[in-house]
């Protein structure tokens, strides 16, 4: 989800809200916006005002050909939002946006590696010049378990997948062998986000005490482990 050209000041809000009613409605969505500018202390600033799972801040803006003058314009963060916001949508859950390119004609900032670093620790997700126009790492504003695009993605895909395959199994019997039947189709369909490697691995159970039959509640209860990206490789030498 992005508001086209509108600054982080100008769209933060409504993006958190609609992501945060959107989830409660069990619509999830992702967000993205640019920075209000390009230069390092309002990046800097502008990360330290958002901290969300659901949103990410991107910078730098982008240059792109305008096809009515034929000629190349600078274009804020906010489009750089909208094709980063492109990029994740062509890409299964579990690829994360790291080191992808982005079909863009250049960038109106490059950062130099210490800026790179000090944006990255910041939350941001960085674009840099390298062979193409990359997306440094792909993360969200978040610093908890959710920092990981991919990650949040997977989990999403999840919980629409249960939503979807529990649909046909409601005003049925509530009795163990309507919820075998149950979690043996929830069962296939994490089984196909292991064999896509989505997940490593998960446990699932679907359960219901007599109490809770009586109240026609049946509840399934999961643990997943999703497959983390690599960001970084560390390369250790013994010379002699």
């Amino acid at each position: 989800m992005v508001l086209a050209g509108l600054t982080l000041k100008d769209s933060a809000a409504a993006l958190e809200a609609h992501a945060e009613t959107a989830e409660n409605n069990g619509r999830d969505r992702i967000t993205v916006a640019g920075v209000d500018a390009d230069d390092i202390n309002t990046v800097a600033a502008n990360a330290n005002t958002v901290a969300d799972d659901r949103l990410i801040l991107v910078a730098p803006g982008i240059k792109a050909n305008d096809l009515a003058s034929g000629k190349v314009v600078n274009l804020t963060a906010s489009y750089a939002a909208a094709a980063v916001a492109g990029l994740i949508a062509s890409l299964a859950v579990q690829v994360s946006p790291t080191n992808k390119t982005l079909a863009v004609t250049g960038l109106t900032t490059e950062y130099n590696d210490g800026q790179i670093k000090k944006l990255i620790t910041s939350r941001v997700m960085v674009l840099e010049k390298k062979a193409g126009f990359r997306v440094v790492k792909g993360i969200t504003s978040d610093d908890g378990a959710f920092r990981q695009v991919s990650v949040r993605r997977i989990v999403d895909y999840a919980k629409a997948g249960t939503r979807i395959g529990s649909l046909p199994y409601i005003g049925k019997l509530n009795n163990a062998r309507v919820r075998a039947a149950l979690k043996a189709t929830l069962n296939g369909f994490l089984s196909d986000m292991v064999l896509n490697e989505a997940l490593t691995e998960f446990t699932l159970d679907v359960t219901a005490t007599r109490e809770q039959e009586i109240a026609g509640v049946c509840l399934v209860t999961m643990v997943l482990k999703p497959t983390f990206s690599i960001d970084y490789i560390k390369v250790i030498m013994n010379l002699a």
